[in-house]
């Protein structure tokens, strides 16, 4: 059994304590994540907290990415802001039908959706530490840091361990420049509470037509065949999907995943040296070429794509007439690209203000 000691943190400058981390701890992945907690209808031995089932996505340092849906429960105690959580938790598939199946089954047991918050950040960790800071829906920012213990029989010697497990937690606190007056001793749920926007099952909430097109761009990016990056595109206008692409081998031709990638090196003027597979078409030119090729007008529509567009494709998109993109994240070598679609007046928007990282980037 595993005992978590775990803290929380309000964040003023979420982007200069991201830096920070980065120096001063490990980077793991970023992510997403959205919990919905059951609770009984009537009293029961459910701990308070409740049941929660999470779906979560990362997206690791090497540009793996991983989903995942987990059923956990917890008994919660409250020591100077510091909670000392006993978790059971075990991991369910994470497609979509089965996290569906699960909910019914939960509503089967007697237990009703509560409240649910979704949350994206950044992991790191460091010496026993696990470091999230993250945006909570409605909100804001915050710094979650815990130490996970084994359970030790000996009560004595537990609450020894614990003592010393706090005072690493509240040590890098003060590492990170945060003072403890920051802490938060209140669950998210009551926070939640206490504004008025706690979600209920009614609550739910439907996607933006930016969320809309770039869920169908992941779903499209995996027909790709380069694994360095299953890149999926889509571009849209008036709310209408026109044409799709994602990263493959010219028709007829062999594919990275049949016949391994075809690399070549490129100098920089600063010295610098970058990789580049060159067997793939990349997903915003297959997509361009599917609606000259069909015959589809593109110009005033929407691109969505994984991440900031080469400057070749930046070059394409321009002359299409395309107005507007919207990229997942940012490619490490944007800076043409960006420079390019700023002088033709197009828009460039980034869900996450953070660079994608690759093997052999």
């Amino acid at each position: 059994m595993a005992v978590e000691i775990e803290l929380k943190a309000h964040v003023k400058d979420s982007e200069a304590l991201r830096l920070l981390l980065l120096g001063k701890a490990q980077y793991l992945c970023s992510f997403e994540k959205e919990d919905t907690y059951y609770f009984p209808f009537v009293n029961s031995d459910i701990p308070k907290s409740g049941v929660r089932l999470r779906s979560e996505s990362k997206t690791f340092a090497d540009g793996a990415e991983k989903k995942a849906a987990y059923a956990t429960y917890k008994t919660k105690e409250v020591r100077g802001g510091i909670e000392i959580n006993d978790e059971k938790e075990f991991e369910i598939c994470s497609n979509h039908s089965t996290v569906t199946v699960f909910d019914e089954f939960l509503k089967m047991l007697g237990l009703k959706p509560g409240y649910s918050k979704r949350k994206k950040g950044w992991a790191f960790s460091k010496e026993g530490i696990n470091a999230e800071l993250l945006e909570l829906e409605k909100l804001g920012w915050f710094l979650e840091m815990e130490i996970v213990l084994n359970d030790i029989d000996d009560q004595e010697k537990m609450d020894i361990t614990i003592r010393e497990a706090k005072k690493k937690l509240m040590d890098f606190l003060s590492e990170l420049g945060i003072d403890k007056d920051a802490i938060e001793s209140r669950y998210y749920s009551e926070m939640l509470n206490e504004k008025g926007i706690a979600m209920s099952e009614t609550n739910y909430k439907r996607p933006t037509w930016d969320e809309y097109f770039m869920e169908v761009c992941e779903a499209i990016s995996k027909r790709a065949t380069c694994d360095r990056g299953r890149s999926g595109c889509v571009i849209a206008k008036g709310n209408q999907l026109l044409v799709t692409g994602y990263v493959g081998a010219p028709a007829g031709l062999p594919h990275c995943d049949d016949a391994g990638h075809q690399f070549k090196k490129m100098l920089h003027e600063d010295g610098s040296v970058t990789t580049h597979c060159v067997r793939t078409v990349h997903a915003e030119q297959n997509a361009i070429c599917q609606a000259a090729k069909r015959g589809i007008p593109i110009e005033g529509a929407t691109l969505y794509c994984r991440m900031t567009p080469c400057r070749t494709c930046a070059m394409l998109i321009i002359n299409c007439g395309i107005e507007r993109v919207v990229c997942q994240r940012r490619y490490h070598d944007a800076g043409d690209s960006e420079a390019m679609f700023q002088l033709a007046g197009i828009k460039l928007e980034y869900v996450y203000n953070e660079t994608q990282q690759y093997v052999n980037q």
